[in-house]
């Protein structure tokens, strides 16, 4: 466009003036004069348009100034272009139409990819859960949820291991109920399960949290105690396990009376094998249950 509407041309092509924008579009002429960068939406659709001067002095980056043959005979300021762009109505009807399915299929999306990572994640839980459950199972007491035999066993070598890094010593205390056999006869067997579980109570508050208290077989318990001094720290708690024993019991209104046999074994003074310690706190436990009950004795005294 230029000061001589004879000049002026549309479309780069210059006899085909009816197809200029305001011959077109005689509706966005003044707004075209009036704004240099716009856009505007009229019934015939989206217009945006941008207004440029093509005959500026431009900054050669390699040097100097570039400058046309035009600038010889036209004044750039009076000369500029139009560059306008286009969207049909009909093109923004079938977007708009089609914009609420978009929409949904969004959200659709959106709920589904949602659901299935809510669904993963609840079945990655119930899988890891049922692992923890069964590796629970395996290693405690379903009863009285104490360790069982073979955790104490694994904890024990661990302990070993640690004591013969630290030059330390430990002590197992195998306890067994006394007069248990005569409770389940005369209250039944669930007095005498809920008996066990309240035994295993009082085991597990008459030592450290550092000590392991496990259920090894029907009324048979372990104590294990890491880290002591001497067999005096295990002989002091295998005194508070027989006082906690032998007090009363109140179990489905029953009022019962139990005591406890303790066999003492000291790592690494008897041996430095845990199964021969475990066995020998066994042994231990059935030399006081053969003779007084209601006690402890210490392996190195049976066998001196």
């Amino acid at each position: 466009k230029g000061p001589d509407p004879d000049l002026e041309w549309g479309f780069m092509f210059p006899e085909g003036r009816l197809w200029r924008i305001d011959g077109v579009y005689p509706e966005i002429s003044a707004e075209l004069e009036s704004h240099s960068l716009s856009q505007m939406t009229l019934e015939e659709g989206l217009f945006a348009y941008h207004c440029i001067v093509p005959f500026e002095e431009i900054d050669n980056p390699f040097g100097g100034v570039i400058v046309t043959e035009s600038d010889q005979y036209i004044d750039g300021e009076d000369y500029f272009w139009h560059l306008v762009g286009v969207i049909p109505d009909y093109h923004t009807q079938i977007v708009v139409s089609l914009l609420p399915g978009y929409i949904f299929v969004g959200v659709v999306l959106t709920i589904g990819l949602s659901v299935i990572s809510v669904l993963i994640s609840i079945n990655q839980y119930l899988r890891e859960h049922s692992q923890s459950t069964l590796e629970h199972m395996a290693t405690h007491d379903s009863l009285t949820g104490l360790p069982n035999r073979d955790l104490l066993m694994d904890r024990l070598e661990h302990a070993i291991t640690l004591a013969r890094r630290q030059e330390a010593m430990l002590a197992l205390l195998f306890i067994d109920l006394d007069k248990f056999k005569a409770v389940n006869d005369t209250f039944g067997h669930q007095t005498g399960d809920r008996l066990l579980v309240e035994v295993s109570e009082r085991l597990k508050s008459s030592v450290r949290e550092s000590d392991t208290i496990a259920r090894v077989s029907g009324d048979e318990f372990v104590c294990m105690m890491e880290n002591i001094n001497s067999p005096v720290d295990a002989e002091l708690v295998a005194k508070k396990l027989n006082a906690a024993l032998d007090e009363d019991f109140l179990i489905n209104e029953f009022l019962i009376h139990i005591s406890g046999s303790i066999g003492i074994s000291i790592w690494p003074n008897d041996t430095e094998s845990p199964n021969l310690l475990y066995h020998y706190a066994d042994e231990a436990m059935y030399s006081v249950k053969g003779s007084t009950k209601n006690g402890y004795a210490f392996y190195e005294k049976i066998h001196p």
